[in-house]
């Protein structure tokens, strides 16, 4: 907003001591209230069947073509963990867990040993 010349010599008067002052007055605004805040439920029903991906990993390596092409009944890959080396759990690539893998009725499983920290999104 832009000032005419004449508000603006006004002003420069009441500076100098001119005889107009101008009026200050405090802000008056209204008290504030209290904003309702959307109420939290633990009813995840309406998306308790959304599909997750969940992934462990027991250990990564590399092979070139001519090794995997070499690969037969028996053979032994080698892998970047050791033997008893916690393994993560992740959902939809998020760090859920660390566990151990455990054998079931001949089946591989994994025990939750620790839930990972994790951060809420927004937060710094």
């Amino acid at each position: 907003m832009a000032l005419t010349d004449a508000e603006i010599q006004e002003l420069l008067n009441a500076m100098n001591g001119g005889t107009e002052q101008p009026r200050v007055e405090k802000a008056r605004f209204s008290p504030l209230q209290p904003s309702p805040v959307a109420a939290l439920t633990s009813d995840f029903n309406r998306i308790a069947d959304v599909p997750l991906r969940l992934v462990t990993e027991l250990g990564r390596t590399r092979l070139t073509v001519k090794e995997i092409l070499d690969l037969k009944e028996g053979s032994l890959i080698t892998l970047n963990k050791l033997a008893g080396e916690a393994v993560e759990v992740r959902v939809n690539d998020v760090l859920l867990a660390t566990g151990e893998v455990v054998v079931i009725n001949d089946a591989f499983g994994v025990r939750i040993n620790n839930l990972a920290d994790i951060e809420e999104e927004g937060q710094d």
